[in-house]
């Protein structure tokens, strides 16, 4: 049997007493691959319901048998145990406790599977418990991004997008995925024809994120971020793209040591173009009066 034939159903609460978990958890461990797999599907279905969640993270070693049966040989098994824990860190009220219990060492471990439908499940998990201190395996993470990114496929460049806008806007992993690749995934979502008006937003404003911070700037500069706000300049897109453009380069603006690269790359001919767009918004004048008042400067901002 596979996982999409199998019937969800909300699982009676004696399921979540301590007996009866005690005897799902004993079938979890069996031999039988076919047990394996109908356990690891009540755990799933469990995971559904928020009241059973926290005794799944908390009941008798439940999340550990989860744990494992995420490297199952049985491909099946693997799948509904990441779909699992996918879902239990979607519970703001779980996250805490998976981390502490390490469920964002066993997600590094599944991303080493080079599965995609587990891959995929696994950004999920990762992107999920990123907000818990300590759980953000930058590297990993982004370099799965960057295998998946070369992938056409709306759905998982649309997964990729918001996983990059969620990393980028924590400021625990903000800092820590440019210099393992952030760059790299954003250049590649904007290499698929055609690329759609929502991955245009979602990559100008992961743009805008990444150049907050002073620490990025030397790389995001490095590995093309003009050229990017360019490239989606030219695509005539949306006025909340523009404005989102507008504002990264006032921040690459605001730091001195940046402003002979961004002359070079030509930072100013793609402001000015966005200038000459009807309709803009007020800040996006304000970041664009900003960035070019502080490129004939000596100074940094404040």
């Amino acid at each position: 049997a596979g996982l999409g034939n199998v019937a969800y159903r909300e699982p009676p609460a004696v399921l979540n007493q301590g007996p009866a978990l005690k005897q799902l958890l004993e079938l979890a461990r069996d031999g039988d691959d076919e047990v394996a797999y109908m356990a690891a599907v009540a755990m799933s279905n469990l995971a559904l319901m928020p009241k059973d969640r926290l005794g799944l993270i908390k009941g008798g070693g439940a999340i550990f048998v989860l744990f494992d049966l995420t490297m199952h040989p049985i491909i099946d098994v693997r799948e509904t145990a990441a779909k699992t824990l996918a879902r239990l860190s979607m519970d703001p009220n779980s996250q805490v406790q998976l981390v502490a219990n390490s469920a964002h060492v066993v997600i590094k471990e599944m991303f080493k599977q080079s599965n995609r439908a587990i891959d995929t499940t696994a950004i999920i998990g990762i992107v999920n418990l990123a907000s818990v201190p300590g759980a953000t395996v930058a590297d990993v993470v982004i370099d799965t991004l960057m295998k998946l990114s070369t992938d056409d496929d709306e759905a998982l460049c649309t997964l990729i997008c918001e996983a990059m806008l969620n990393l980028s806007i924590l400021t625990c992993s903000r800092a820590s995925i440019v210099d393992v690749g952030a760059m790299t995934v954003l250049a590649n979502l904007l290499s698929h024809e055609p690329v759609s008006v929502e991955t245009h937003a979602c990559v100008a404003q992961i743009l805008c994120n990444l150049s907050t911070m002073r620490v990025n700037q030397g790389d995001m500069m490095r590995e093309g971020v003009v050229r990017m706000v360019a490239e989606l300049v030219e695509a005539e897109p949306p006025a909340v793209v523009l404005q989102y453009c507008a504002e990264a380069m006032a921040y690459h603006a605001c730091n001195h040591g940046r402003h002979e690269e961004m002359v070079s790359q030509g930072a100013v001919p793609a402001m000015v173009q966005i200038s000459d767009v009807k309709d803009i918004s007020l800040v996006t004048k304000m970041s664009i009066s900003c960035a070019l008042a502080h490129l004939t400067s000596t100074f940094d901002c404040c």
